[in-house]
């Protein structure tokens, strides 16, 4: 890592002018030499291991987040980091809360530019300015740059953590097992489609239920509904318009591409774990136990790469591999997201969070969330990467290639109108009604050009 260097004298003065400027709030106070930080840095994550811990798969002795901060804090020994960490349930409306009254300085932030847009979260565009150890451009990946900024494009709001692309997870134990011929390495929505139907049922090996596709129906529908687009052809047909004005979005959910992906997710209802529109059957997902034959817009393969790494078991290496996700006729389309690490409006302590959110978004804590817990990097160099690692290369080269940015996940609708309205058609598929989808997305643009006019078109 890079040897921090500072500016003295000056630079402080007019941190402390920019900062107060950009804030409007009357609390932000630098003061004192900043190669002598002290005080406290509250720090919010979500679901992060704090704390050492035994791994439940694989019963090895793991390093927390405190550890991994070690480095840091010997080098800051007058300054004190202290952890809020939540769970994901309902973690929105937890940040709002403490963005809102200033329980923590940093945040691990996924809806940052919503919270950006109510002024809960400071742009840090000066403090890179001023801060000569830190050039994005040569930090971190490329195509992950846009993905910190606010909707204009114009402000950066936080520092990337890693760079999570979706790709196509399959089993192949599951494969052989029924016989079907191994899927491609850059399959089509057809293919995965004919190939799941085939695995559905009992396994005719061990005779356990096994289900030809999962995707988590919380989490994962806008980017499996973004790549099928992309795949359609209707990337930038569907939604048109400028995000970052809500009121100038048009709708044309009755395009060809909105359809067929549609229609793609009925069909493939009946091959996916009923319980996967509240995201239940994930219990056994990527273990020995594993009954899903494709996952889609698989972010992570943690429990294969703890196996190995904790156990020296390499089973689940060989029976699960990655393949390239849906993309479109350009060959882009399927999204790479990160979620970065925001200082709040609220912080009394920025000098010192500007510290924390560099150390937490660094190599050094990457190295770190590689090593332990399979996150793909989005720094660059990434010189750290493992001979043995069969899955990490494949999403770092996905997320270098596809220069997209996730737009439909980043629509402020999409958790409460899109996701709601997907999830009641596929509904309606699981419990055998006959859906008329001209009749729903008929109903679906109403509601859209309905939230447009109360944005202000």
């Amino acid at each position: 890592m890079r040897r921090q260097r500072w500016f003295l004298g000056g630079w402080f003065a007019v941190l402390l002018t920019v900062m107060t400027a950009c804030s409007g709030s009357q609390d932000w106070k630098v003061s004192g030499d900043p190669a002598r930080l002290e005080g406290k840095v509250v720090v919010n994550t979500i679901d992060f291991k704090i704390d050492d811990y035994t791994d439940p798969v694989t019963g090895a002795k793991m390093p927390g987040l405190k550890t991994a901060m070690k480095p840091f804090l010997k080098k800051h020994p007058n300054l004190q980091v202290e952890f809020i960490n939540i769970p994901w349930q309902d973690y929105n409306t937890k940040q709002q809360t403490m963005l809102m009254s200033g329980q923590a300085d940093v945040f691990y932030l996924p809806q940052f530019r919503a919270f950006y847009e109510q002024g809960l979260i400071r742009p840090i565009d000066d403090l890179l300015r001023q801060d000569t150890t830190l050039r994005l451009s040569s930090r971190y990946q490329r195509s992950v740059l846009p993905l910190i900024k606010d909707r204009t494009g114009k402000n950066t709001l936080g520092l990337p953590s890693g760079a999570f692309s979706r790709l196509i997870t399959v089993d192949n134990q599951l494969f052989r097992d029924w016989g079907v011929e191994p899927l491609s390495t850059r399959p089509t929505p057809e293919e995965v489609l004919a190939k799941a139907k085939r695995m559905t049922g009992k396994n005719p090996r061990t005779g356990e239920q096994t289900y030809g596709l999962y995707w988590d129906g919380v989490w994962r529908t806008s980017t499996l509904l973004e790549s099928l687009i992309s795949y359609y052809g209707g990337r930038n047909e569907v939604v048109t318009g400028d995000v970052s004005r809500p009121h100038t979005l048009n709708f044309h959910f009755h395009h060809p591409a909105f359809v067929k992906s549609v229609q793609w997710m009925m069909a493939a209802t009946p091959y996916v774990h009923p319980g996967f529109l509240v995201s239940q059957g994930q219990e056994n997902l990527f273990t020995d136990r594993n009954q899903h034959a494709i996952v889609l817009e698989n972010p992570n393969m943690e429990v294969p790469w703890k196996q190995y790494v904790g156990k020296k078991d390499s089973r689940l290496l060989q029976r699960f591999s990655l393949r390239v996700n849906f993309k479109g006729p350009d060959g882009l389309g399927s999204p790479i997201s990160t979620t970065p690490w925001c200082i709040s409006a609220k912080t009394r302590n920025p000098a010192a969070a500007w510290e924390v959110v560099k150390f937490l978004s660094g190599p050094q804590i990457q190295q770190f969330k590689y090593e332990n817990e399979m996150v793909p990097p989005s720094v660059q160099p990434f010189d750290f990467q493992r001979k043995d690692d069969p899955y990490v290369p494949v999403y770092v080269q996905n997320a270098k290639t596809n220069t997209t940015t996730p737009w439909l996940m980043d629509m402020p609708y999409q958790k409460t109108i899109l996701v709601p309205w997907v999830s009641k058609v596929l509904s309606q598929v699981q419990q055998g009604k006959r859906v008329d989808l001209n009749k729903e997305i008929d109903q679906l643009q109403q509601r859209m050009e309905q939230w447009a006019e109360e944005q202000g078109r």
